[in-house]
């Protein structure tokens, strides 16, 4: 039998080890389990209903469950509003199921301790994420392919394809459930599986062979510039605040550039066309922005400034009210009353914010700042624009991002960490002082 062989010439699944299996009720996950258990494993069934096809995911449910039952595994299951959270993390409903079915697995694994997730991708899987990963232009990591073995996830139907696994279940009479969906070609998935690579096969009988091969050689690839990489990184990459910066003068004295930065980038949402613009960035100019879903990168003066991102301007990251105590996270603030005694000092450090409670307006408000905030900067006469006083700090562009502002009643009190506005300073005959720090 291929599977067997597969499985002992790959080293995989160790006897000892407790394995948790994803089992959708489909061919190849009905053929994993009947092998698992034939082979006297201790398993834990998962199954994921992704209420997507109606009464026939209830079905599937209800299939694995009895599945479970007769070969006296442990059954656990799961139910997804998966349309809903796709729409909520702006993604496609396949990519919605893939992430939430690892993220259960893996939960689940470590609440029932087992050592492995059993999932029962084979060869024609391998195949159709092939070049699934070369259509959306994925780099070689993408090409590298699916590995029998990848940290804590075990694919032991790798070695074989859909016709072996057609051939097991007939051999030993198995039962099954239709997924009619991946007749429709509506799906990516589906259209390779059902038009692209049959045709392709009519041109290389072998083609299933010959991918798996070239995956194996990209993968081989992938650790040759993964190793290059990561000695380049040190070169061209350093950590300024909470930024990852990345040069782009040293970066460009390397060969395959372009490829380099898209291996760093992509893990962060950064499409390659938007990495081929970065690189097209004029030397001397500043301010463009590259957006991810979760990340933020800012050109300036050949420099990428990569960092996370946070609450627009426009939303208040804190309300601080008139107690004393420490609020908020990034940045920390800590309000604190000031008692008049003889020892009293005035601490000028920017990091404190010395201030006339009577003139406030509480609960303050902490945001980032943004266009059109001004004050009245102490030590300074009249009114400044904070994104001129911003200018004249000669900040870096994440650093100008990360400047934050503290408001009373829609005015400036305190640019935070830099200066407070005169208008609510304290003077000799202030009463009621209150001091806010950065923690």
């Amino acid at each position: 039998m291929h599977i067997e062989r597969f499985i002992k010439e790959q080293a995989l699944l160790p006897k000892e080890a407790k394995l948790l299996v994803g089992v959708s009720g489909g061919a190849d996950s009905s053929v994993l389990l009947h092998l698992l258990w034939r082979l006297h494993y201790d398993v834990v069934v998962a199954h994921c209903n992704f209420h997507l096809r109606g009464e026939e995911s209830d079905a599937d449910a209800l299939f694995v469950q009895n599945l479970a039952e007769q070969y006296a595994f442990d059954f656990q299951k799961i139910d997804f509003d998966t349309e809903t959270i796709a729409s909520q993390r702006g993604i496609s409903i396949e990519m919605a199921a893939r992430e939430l079915r690892y993220e259960w697995f893996e939960q689940l694994r470590s609440k029932k301790e087992c050592a492995y997730i059993v999932v029962g991708h084979h060869a024609d899987d391998a195949v159709e994420t092939f070049f699934l990963n070369l259509l959306r232009g994925s780099g070689l990591k993408g090409l590298s392919g699916m590995r029998a073995k990848r940290d804590n996830i075990l694919r032991p139907l790798l070695g074989v394809t859909r016709a072996d696994i057609l051939d097991y279940i007939q051999e030993y009479n198995l039962s099954y459930r239709n997924d009619i969906t991946n007749l429709e070609t509506i799906y990516r998935r589906n259209k390779l599986r059902l038009d692209v690579i049959p045709q392709l096969q009519e041109i290389n009988p072998s083609l299933t062979d010959t991918i798996l091969s070239t995956a194996k050689r990209m993968d081989d690839a992938n650790a040759i510039v993964q190793w290059a990489s990561e000695k380049i990184f040190q070169e061209v990459c350093y950590q300024q605040g909470e930024a990852l910066c990345y040069d782009l003068s040293i970066l460009r004295s390397y060969p395959g550039h372009e490829t380099l930065l898209f291996e760093w980038l992509h893990q962060y949402g950064f499409s390659q066309q938007q990495i081929e613009q970065m690189l097209r960035c004029d030397a001397e100019s500043s301010g463009q922005r590259f957006d991810s879903r979760n990340n933020a990168i800012i050109h300036s003066r050949a420099v990428l400034f990569l960092q996370e991102k946070e609450l627009s301007p426009n939303q208040a990251l804190l309300n601080i009210p008139l107690i004393e105590g420490i609020y908020g996270s990034k940045p920390q603030i800590q309000l604190s009353f000031i008692k008049e005694n003889n020892t009293f000092v005035i601490d000028k450090s920017p990091r404190k914010a010395l201030l006339d409670a009577s003139k406030l307006s509480f609960p303050l408000q902490l945001r980032k700042w943004r266009h059109g905030d001004y004050f009245y900067p102490f030590g300074m006469k009249g009114r400044k624009k904070i994104s001129d006083f911003i200018t004249d700090l000669k900040l870096s562009p994440i650093e100008k991002e990360n400047i934050y502002v503290l408001i009373s009643n829609q005015q400036v009190v305190w640019v935070v960490g830099y200066r407070i506005d005169n208008r609510f300073a304290i003077h000799k005959d202030t009463f009621n002082k209150i001091e806010l720090s950065i923690v």
